[in-house]
């Protein structure tokens, strides 16, 4: 399907599937770590890290953790990898394609071309070569639309032969061979079509041997009296045979010949690229004649070999190869030098298997031969072209005259040259005759003023993007899958189970500091810290034993630790404490508390672990802000002047003494 998209739209298409593609791994990551056990939370946060954080992670605690949590860790990595290039994944069955817009206009264009008038009349460039199933009415199109041929063209604009719909005027042949040996098809013909095998060699037509073998199958053997020297270019071969396959019209000169060179060169097999030859003819009365002849050379070096030659050359040998076969087989019929021809007919489709046989030592050339003829209801011809030609009429063709020819390129599988696909041939006679009937009023050669006249349909050019409709409809259903599985995971689940590890603590701190989470904290990395507070420990623990000084949650600390220490030793921090630092308190910044020399600190293993370090103890300002210098002390403190203003009969003066206030607080 084209799409007209640009690359930044196409991108950023495969940017959203990819960004839905990745939510919906972590929407199954957060389902998982809502009802999948105690390591899947784990697991959903290391995702966040990255493929590396992830690895390192299942490497660390591989021998620490069950097989069932490896495993889906391996399967959340494997995942995200896939879903990171599900976009490059889909890129690669998208291509850059143009397509053509709306029609601007239809113009007749002359162009001067090179003529050919040998044997066979062609316009030099007018043949081209295609693949086995290759559209030839697509490789016929890109002939006649070749820029070479179009004068003045505009850039951005496509230049397509503009075709029109034709009637058949003939297409019921009866057949005859050289103009010497009739053999009428009884399908009421209404025209007389004349198939000759023009050879280097003397055939003796009026002795051939026809057999109808059913309705429009025949098989015919024409003697071949005597050989002469054939003179190809300027080599002259002995003891070679030379067949030309000619079709035409009677009293017409409109005809098609492929000659079959020479053999005693060639090696058993194909011995010339397969080939369909397209022309087209004006006749007297304003009609045109249409042939397309398609052919297929080969050649066996012996007689005893053709049978295998045959089966390595076609992939379905059918009933005409089948039956010359057994025609080349027969010793009596191949003492004798003879042309054997397998024809069937059917309209105007003629199918015809030829060989010349040769003697025992000698090649056997053979060509099979398709083709498809008819004649087309006279027309007028477009003014544009008329005018283009300067008023005059467009000229008959010259005799032997090809229009297009287009050969099949053979593929290979493993080094070994494939069979040709007989019907795929056969299909392509087909569709090339259709197609030139369809550009009979359109496209005119004079031979004799080297010039081509085209009639082209001029529309503007769109560019985009060629997506195979499986894959669109594939991206489609996979993106509506993956935003129902993200919408829906994020609407049920808390965002706990959805969110980051820092939306997580966000959301506990939120409640402290009274802003919604998530949010943007001042943080610390080491120690780890966010908004003041020490995101490890517990000042809940011990609290029943004040001889503990417990310093858990402090942002010095990197597990959960205490230290005892004797009471005199806790009141003369008390007092260093609200000499130093209690008056700086601004619950913003951590507070450090000079501590004195003391044993019980010269004891303690690992003083860091517990917020000491350089003879300092490094205080929470969250902690100091709540329970300490500002909400708690005002509070208590507006609480106690409520309580003595509303006990006194009047009050003129308050004073307050903080050195008391403090003593009554701690």
């Amino acid at each position: 399907m084209f799409l007209p998209w640009s690359f930044f739209t196409i991108n950023i298409a495969l940017a959203v599937f990819r960004f839905l593609v990745i939510a919906s791994v972590g929407s199954i990551l957060a389902i998982h770590s809502r009802f999948g056990g105690e390591y899947s939370n784990s697991i959903r946060w290391a995702r966040q890290g990255g493929y590396l954080e992830m690895c390192k992670a299942l490497f660390h605690s591989r021998n620490n953790i069950p097989s069932r949590a490896k495993l889906i860790m391996v399967i959340t990595i494997t995942a995200s990898l896939a879903a990171s290039l599900a976009d490059k994944g889909a890129s690669h069955f998208i291509s850059a394609s143009q397509q053509t817009g709306d029609l601007l206009d239809t113009i007749a264009v002359s162009s001067t071309q090179f003529a050919s008038m040998d044997t066979i009349s062609l316009f030099s460039g007018w043949s081209t070569s295609i693949q086995y199933g290759y559209d030839i009415q697509e490789a016929m199109t890109m002939l006649i639309s070749n820029k070479q041929n179009i004068p003045n063209i505009v850039p951005g604009r496509t230049y397509t032969p503009h075709t029109s719909h034709y009637e058949v005027g003939c297409d019921q042949w009866n057949i005859t061979f050289n103009g010497t040996a009739n053999l009428h098809s009884h399908n009421g013909g209404c025209s007389l079509m004349d198939l000759g095998i023009v050879a280097l060699l003397n055939v003796n037509y009026h002795n051939a041997t026809a057999v109808q073998i059913s309705e429009g199958r025949w098989s015919v053997i024409f003697p071949i009296t005597s050989f002469e020297l054939a003179n190809v270019g300027a080599a002259t071969f002995a003891n070679s045979v030379e067949i030309m396959p000619a079709f035409q019209k009677r009293n017409s000169s409109c005809n098609l010949l492929e000659i079959i060179w020479n053999a005693s060169l060639i090696s058993s097999g194909l011995s010339y690229l397969p080939r369909t030859s397209i022309t087209k003819c004006v006749l007297d009365t304003g009609g045109m004649e249409i042939i397309s002849m398609s052919s297929i050379q080969i050649v066996a070096q012996s007689i005893q070999n053709f049978s295998n030659v045959t089966r390595t050359v076609f992939d379905e040998p059918d009933e005409l190869i089948h039956s010359m076969e057994a025609a080349i087989s027969n010793t009596t019929l191949m003492r004798h030098r003879m042309v054997f021809m397998e024809l069937k007919t059917l309209s105007s489709y003629i199918e015809a298997f030829v060989c010349a046989s040769a003697l025992d030592k000698d090649p056997l050339p053979c060509v099979y031969i398709v083709i498809d003829a008819f004649t087309v209801e006279p027309q007028v011809t477009d003014p544009r072209l008329v005018e283009a030609h300067s008023g005059k009429p467009f000229q008959t063709e010259p005799t032997q005259s090809s229009r297009i020819i287009v050969d099949y390129i053979p593929t290979t599988v493993n080094g070994t040259q494939a069979p040709v696909p007989l019907s795929n041939i056969k299909n392509a006679t087909t569709a090339a005759s259709n197609y030139m009937a369809s550009l009979a009023y359109s496209f005119f050669s004079c031979y004799s003023e080297s010039q081509v006249y085209v009639l082209f349909d001029v529309a503007a050019t769109e560019n985009g993007f060629e997506v195979p409709t499986w894959l669109l409809i594939s991206l489609a259903v996979a993106m509506a899958i993956c935003l129902c599985l993200w919408g829906l995971t994020s609407y049920f689940l808390n965002e706990r189970y959805t969110g980051s590890l820092y939306n997580a603590i966000s959301m506990e701190i939120s409640s402290r500091i009274n802003v919604s989470a998530p949010m943007i904290m001042r943080s610390k990395v080491i120690p780890i810290e966010f908004a003041g507070m020490a995101t490890l420990g517990d000042n809940d623990l011990n609290k029943s034993n004040p001889s503990i000084l417990e310093l858990s949650q402090d942002p010095c600390l990197s597990e959960v630790t205490s230290a005892k220490f004797p009471i005199d030793t806790i009141l003369t921090f008390v007092e260093t404490f609200a000499s130093q630092p209690k008056p700086h308190l601004d619950g913003i910044e951590n507070q450090y508390l000079a501590l004195p020399r003391s044993k019980c600190l010269d004891d303690i293993v690992g003083p860091g672990t517990i917020g000491i370090d350089g003879g300092h103890m490094c205080l929470n300002a969250f902690e100091l802000k709540k329970n300490v210098a500002l909400e708690s002390v005002m509070k208590n403190v507006l609480v106690l002047i409520q309580g003595q203003l509303s006990g006194a009969k009047g009050c003129s003066e308050i004073f307050m003494v903080g050195g008391l206030a403090l003593r009554a607080i701690f």
